[in-house]
């Protein structure tokens, strides 16, 4: 959360600098988190919380500022599909774990240290893509600088398919341009909180609670817990968390397309409103011996969300 908060100061010298500063920042987090140890992996998880908090504010502003304005609403999804994808694999690197209940196997397996280890290898290919094929900031962003204009001209040209000449290019430029807002680009933290910015802010955090209290956090990282203390059941709390990750993805896929079909005002209030139903769902089906209808309603959750 810090680090999210920080970042908006970041992203302001370059959103693929930040980019690059974050990976650097995680690879050294990841690599103490290896270090088998309490304190070691709490100051990992520190640093690699600060990293991924920039990734957080940096790639969806670099994708905004790149990808075609008719295309913004599809690649948002894949963004968050990428979340429910990353999601998936660290359910799925739970196989390779001795059983929940063998706690001498548990405390001597080496498969901890690789599944902690294992986002240095996908911050090293963020390092080599934004070193090789990615070499330039966003496009608006350059656009902005001023005396980066003719970079900005080489990504259009590689990006749009319709920038075919140096003209059609300088005139989607224009467009770009004309179509940032400047005088909110580059707005500080404490501007966020003048008369002028202020009632967006509000909103803007009214809604942060509201997504924060949905307990997605809760559902996902607790989700062993949860099924683990539900009444007996024909599914195991390991393979009702598999089944929760599978799901997840499956309802992120499927957002790209309701994205597309209703108004982002319906999804966000029947969407808040019907997992607050699954909550209720959930509480009272667990506590009236109902495990496999509380899994639904949990699946329901995830789909809402």
């Amino acid at each position: 959360m810090i680090s999210a908060a920080l970042s908006g100061s970041l992203v302001k010298y370059g959103r693929r600098k930040a980019l690059i500063l974050s990976a650097f920042i995680g690879i050294v987090g990841t690599g103490i988190t290896i270090i088998q140890n309490f304190w070691a992996i709490i100051i990992g998880r520190l640093f690699y919380g600060f990293s991924v908090g920039i990734i957080a504010i940096a790639m969806p502003r670099l994708m905004e500022e790149t990808v075609p304005s008719n295309l913004n609403g599809a690649y948002g999804g894949l963004y968050c599909l990428s979340f429910a994808f990353a999601t998936l694999l660290a359910y799925a690197l739970a196989v390779f774990l001795p059983p929940d209940d063998n706690i001498e196997e548990l405390k001597e397996t080496q498969m901890t240290k690789v599944i902690f280890g294992l986002p240095i290898v996908f911050y090293v290919l963020q390092l080599i893509l934004q070193l090789t094929y990615f070499r330039r900031d966003s496009v608006k962003f350059l656009l902005l600088a001023g005396d980066k204009k003719q970079d900005a001209i080489v990504e259009i040209k590689r990006i749009y398919s319709s920038a075919d000449s140096e003209g059609a290019a300088n005139q989607i430029a224009v467009a770009l341009v004309q179509s940032v807002q400047k005088q909110t680009a580059q707005v500080s933290i404490p501007e966020l909180f003048s008369r002028t910015y202020r009632g967006g802010t509000g909103v803007a955090l009214i809604i942060m609670a509201l997504h924060e209290l949905t307990a997605i956090n809760a559902i996902l990282l607790y989700s062993n817990t949860i099924i683990a203390n539900m009444p007996s059941g024909n599914i195991g709390a390991r393979e009702g968390t598999y089944l929760i990750g599978i799901f997840n993805f499956i309802a992120s896929c499927v957002s790209l397309y309701s994205a597309r079909a209703f108004t982002r005002r319906a999804l966000f209030i029947g969407g808040h409103f019907t997992m607050g139903l699954c909550h209720l769902g959930i509480g009272l089906f667990i506590l009236i011996e109902k495990p496999t209808i509380a899994l639904i309603c949990i699946f329901l959750f995830l789909f809402c969300f």
